[in-house]
């Protein structure tokens, strides 16, 4: 059955759902937007209120360069939190297995397995893009780290560890769209903009995992960084900018927004 026949019974529902949805985002935009005037008298007009009701200017609100770079920085700020739980989960795990005395070759599988499954993920994500919407897909990675982690939470079998990390679809879809849509001439400010704030919070990773460990546990560590992770994973699935993202087929006709 197409998408259309599926879902034709909930449609009723998710249209308005979605509406409003985009109504609020744009209201919460507009906002920030004179909000941030207001404070800094950067606009020209006096600002009474920053709170916009019309809802042309708030459907509108999120295609204007105010509206890109802010999911811009939405996007910069869960990719630095992802980025630091699950290699804080990895240090976590390699120090764990280092202060029970395992094998180091064991240990080494660690590192082996995650890189074989980014592999894999590399591979995966390109052809789901093309037939699966970026934007669910990716708030569905989330979750999906998330419950990967969870058992870590509970248990410190190695086999659990080995396997638990999943796939990086994340990396390869969200940013895919983002320089799809980004001009060629800007695509190196954007990897800087995005890459290096995630990876400075990642430096810290392995200094907050050995000092968590002695003090909390392995499976303490893992519940900061699994806290970590399901921030994370609330700001993708609250982010309708991010949500709305299409398959690759219909970026062509997506606005960044």
């Amino acid at each position: 059955k197409s998408w259309f026949a599926r879902n034709k019974v909930k449609l009723p529902m998710r249209i308005p759902a979605v509406i409003i949805g985009w109504y609020f985002y744009g209201m919460f935009l507009n906002s920030l937007r004179l909000g941030i005037a207001s404070t800094f008298h950067s606009g020209e007009e006096e600002i009474k209120s920053i709170w916009v009701l019309n809802p042309f200017k708030n459907w509108g609100a999120v295609f204007t360069g105010f509206g890109i770079v802010t999911t811009l920085v939405i996007v910069l700020i869960v990719a630095a939190l992802v980025n630091f739980g699950v290699n804080g989960i990895q240090y976590a795990i390699q120090l764990h297995l280092v202060s029970c005395g395992t094998n180091a070759t064991l240990i080494g599988f660690i590192s082996g397995g995650i890189s074989l499954t980014m592999l894999v993920g590399s591979l995966l994500a390109g052809k789901l893009s093309d037939k699966v919407p970026v934007g669910p897909t990716v708030c569905l990675a989330y979750l999906f780290i998330c419950l990967c982690a969870l058992p870590m939470a509970l248990t410190d079998n190695y086999w659990v560890m080995l396997v638990g990390l999943p796939f990086p679809l994340i990396n390869a879809m969200l940013l895919g769209f983002i320089f799809a849509k980004s001009p060629t001439s800007m695509q190196g400010r954007i990897t800087v903009t995005l890459t290096v704030p995630a990876q400075v919070l990642s430096m810290f990773c392995s200094a907050v995992a050995g000092t968590l460990l002695p003090v909390f546990g392995f499976h303490g560590a893992v519940l900061v960084f699994l806290a970590v992770l399901v921030a994370s994973a609330v700001l993708v699935i609250c982010s309708r900018s991010i949500r709305s993202i299409p398959k690759a087929a219909q970026w062509e006709h997506t606005m960044l927004r």
